[in-house]
């Protein structure tokens, strides 16, 4: 349940991101200010897929294929994006932040997941 509502936070977060495009003329175009508003919102996403799966299969054997294969499907997206084949502009960044939030999230579901089965196998309850 944990896991649902951290991947609404995100979601929120993602489309916060996309209002701050229209007023993007207000922030110097910096490195930094450009991945906040460009590209954070990419990752951001991925991860909330990532969590929301997550928090439907409990089990970590169920969790990493479908964890993986979500990412992989973002990662498709944006290359599809480089050949035209789906509307938006392809960006290396793009490629390099769903890579990472994406690995970063399966990491700690998988961390989590390991915990939680251990703490309930010595009959404790994490959340």
């Amino acid at each position: 349940m944990k896991q649902f509502f951290i991947s609404i936070i995100f979601l929120i977060i993602g489309m916060c991101l996309y209002l701050l495009r229209d007023i993007s003329t207000y922030f110097p175009p910096t490195f930094f200010s450009n991945f906040i508003l460009y590209n954070l919102s990419d990752g951001l996403w991925t991860s909330s897929g990532i969590l929301i799966l997550s928090s439907i299969w409990k089990n970590k054997k169920e969790q990493l294929p479908y964890g993986i294969l979500f990412l992989i499907i973002s990662l498709l997206f944006e290359f599809l994006q480089k050949y035209q084949l789906v509307i938006g502009y392809f960006d290396i960044i793009d490629i390099i932040t769903i890579l990472i939030f994406g690995l970063i999230t399966i990491i700690i579901n998988l961390k989590y997941s390991y915990k939680k089965v251990t703490a309930d196998l010595a009959g404790h309850t994490l959340i």
